[in-house]
């Protein structure tokens, strides 16, 4: 009896102790204008505020499987890959940083952007805690480009 009272001690207390690990990411995104392949070109025009701001967001990883969190995103590159549920719940995070912040300041996207992320490891799921820093700018207009003749 006393084997599996320390048994089952050790094994709640497993369960209910967590590993924390920090993480900081500087994203090198540039603004690309939009364009079709065969259609006209157009240069976007940008109002990029001074000020930055910040904002948070979140996910969760169930048995090492399932991946939940905010229901609302923005769309940022390589948000839903990787291999790992952890790799795509760190990227759901901070696509949903991102919207967050983009909906605080009424922007259009996020320049200058650096994520700090915090992954929280427990038995049954891990959490994940996500704050995006960036400029944020918005779109004021679209300049057509002059077509130019090659001849």
């Amino acid at each position: 009896m006393k084997k599996f009272t320390l048994l089952t001690s050790v094994a709640l207390i497993a369960m209910l102790t967590g590993c924390v690990s920090y993480h900081t990411e500087r994203d090198t995104q540039s603004v690309i204008n939009p364009s079709a392949e065969e259609g006209p070109k157009y240069n976007t025009e940008w109002k990029i505020d001074q000020t930055r701001t910040t904002a948070k967001g979140s996910a969760k990883v169930w048995f090492g499987l399932f991946v939940s969190g905010e229901s609302k995103y923005a769309n940022v590159p390589g948000w839903n890959l990787g291999f790992f549920p952890t790799d795509r719940a760190v990227n759901k995070a901070k696509a949903a940083a991102t919207y967050n912040a983009c909906e605080q300041t009424k922007a259009d996207a996020l320049l200058g952007v650096a994520y700090k992320y915090k992954v929280t490891d427990y038995f049954i799921f891990s959490t994940i805690d996500c704050e995006v820093v960036g400029y944020p700018a918005s779109i004021t207009g679209l300049t057509l480009q002059e077509h130019q003749s090659i001849l």
